[in-house]
């Protein structure tokens, strides 16, 4: 099974996350298809307009760390996995492509990360968020130590980070990250109808519209997922002194 599906329409790209069964939890394969997959269509000139999504349940819920059963990854390991999961963010964030984010269901931990970088994010009423690394020493990914601040405040983002409560489609919308909430049913039309009024702007007007919010949050991302790297890291050895392994529930 292909990691990541990918469809063409136009000027439009859709990536869709593709491991279900798993509520497309990330793993390796998932981590690099995702990542060419961008690369691919940020490379190419005929691509104004990037959707991801997930297949099945839920958008992403987050590492799979089954993957991890025989022991936490060492240093080497690690900062290999952290530097491809702070790429994503740059590659939806710093290029001149405009990014959507679909989300139904479940969107956890770096998975979450991916809606907050997006220009723009469509939340089903089945949609939850939820940010549990603190509560497994751990540490957030993605930027979201910046951007979570910029839409939710400082003290509910302190909360959902260090709290790691789950928010639904109400709490979203109370907390600034969702503008509004989409019928699950409907979520495929109002991705097109997005899509479209987005395409019918003037040529150029998407581009300087991203590079503007390129220009003006480039050095504060760079200096939040550079933090972030270094607090993962530590959190990593720290768990490995312990031998404490982290078990995230997805239901």
């Amino acid at each position: 099974m292909n990691a990541v599906l990918l469809g063409r329409s136009g000027e439009r790209i859709d990536i869709a996350l593709n491991r279900p069964k798993r509520h497309n939890a990330i793993n390796k394969n998932l981590l690099n298809a995702l990542e060419a997959a961008l690369e691919t269509a940020t490379r190419d000139p005929g691509v104004q307009l990037i959707v991801i999504k997930g297949s099945g349940e839920s958008f992403c819920s987050g590492d799979d760390l089954d993957e991890h059963a025989a022991g936490l990854p060492g240093d080497g390991e690690a900062a290999r996995f952290i530097e491809q999961i702070q790429n994503l963010t740059r590659l939806i964030m710093l290029n001149d492509k405009t990014i959507v984010c679909a989300v139904r269901g479940w969107a956890i931990g770096a998975g979450a990360s991916w809606p907050l970088n997006a220009d723009f994010a469509l939340w089903s009423d089945s949609a939850r968020m939820r940010f549990p690394e603190a509560g497994h020493g751990l540490f957030c990914s993605g930027g979201v130590s910046l951007l979570l601040e910029r839409c939710a405040g400082a003290q509910r983002a302190a909360e959902i980070l260090r709290l790691g409560p789950t928010l639904n489609a109400d709490a979203l919308v109370a907390a600034g990250i969702a503008a509004e909430i989409t019928r699950d049913s409907a979520m495929d039309a109002q991705i097109d109808k997005l899509s479209d009024r987005l395409l019918s702007l003037p040529a150029g007007s998407l581009r300087r519209c991203k590079l503007a919010r390129i220009a003006i949050i480039k050095d504060a991302l760079e200096t939040a997922l550079a933090i972030e790297t270094t607090m993962m890291l530590d959190s990593l050895r720290a768990l490995r002194l312990t031998g404490a392994a982290p078990k995230i529930k997805r239901s």
